[in-house]
């Protein structure tokens, strides 16, 4: 598991609480577009509970239960798009990040883009070995209309299309770890006396 805090760091850590995480900015609302286009949204259920699993993993007691229960309610989808879009907003600019989810607003864009994620899920799923990634990547742009190729090689030439490929194993990888994040800041935000606050609706 990527998770550095373990079980025991939770427990303990009213002992010495560093101050819980500032909340970000408000991201821009360009931000917020791809955050949806790339479908971000749909990590977070995924990455809540591999975490909470995680952290039952160490055969807790019932209090220890209790705590990493609160942290599952305090977890939420909203705070997660927040620091991704933020953390988005930090790699483009305002006219970059509105020729992106211009292109990804296309039929052509949003296409590529799952194709692009098919391809990843079969990787991970090792029905796809190294060596064919390259062909089967080919033979999709080869089955394009001769249009969405263009459309296709025009974005990809642009600046703004660079730093779309540049940066989505990065923004994805960042998605990864905002959980983490956010259930550390929550943690420390229960050790100062927080933890007799009602959770936030979900």
């Amino acid at each position: 598991m990527r998770w550095l805090v373990p079980l025991l760091l939770c427990l303990h850590v009213a002992a010495a609480a560093p101050a819980a995480a500032p909340q970000p900015d408000a991201p821009p609302v360009e931000a917020r577009q791809l955050y949806r286009h790339l479908e971000l949204d749909q990590r977070f259920p995924r990455e809540r509970a591999a975490y909470l699993a995680f952290m039952r993993g160490n055969n807790p007691t019932a209090g220890e239960n209790s705590l990493i229960s609160v942290i599952g309610d305090r977890l939420l989808v909203s705070d997660f798009e927040t620091h991704l879009a933020t953390f988005i907003a930090t790699r483009f600019t305002r006219e970059e990040l509105e020729a992106i989810n211009g292109y990804l607003a296309t039929a052509i864009g949003r296409r590529e883009y799952q194709h692009m994620r098919a391809l990843e899920r079969d990787i991970a799923a090792g029905t796809l070995a190294p060596a064919d990634i390259d062909g089967r990547r080919n033979a999709f742009y080869d089955a394009l209309p001769p249009a969405d190729r263009a459309a296709s090689l025009a974005f990809s030439a642009t600046d703004a299309g660079r730093k779309y490929w540049q940066n989505l194993a990065l923004i994805d990888g960042y998605a990864g770890n905002v959980v983490p994040a956010l259930a550390t800041a929550i943690i420390s935000d229960l050790s100062r006396g927080a933890d007799a606050r009602p959770a936030p609706a979900r």
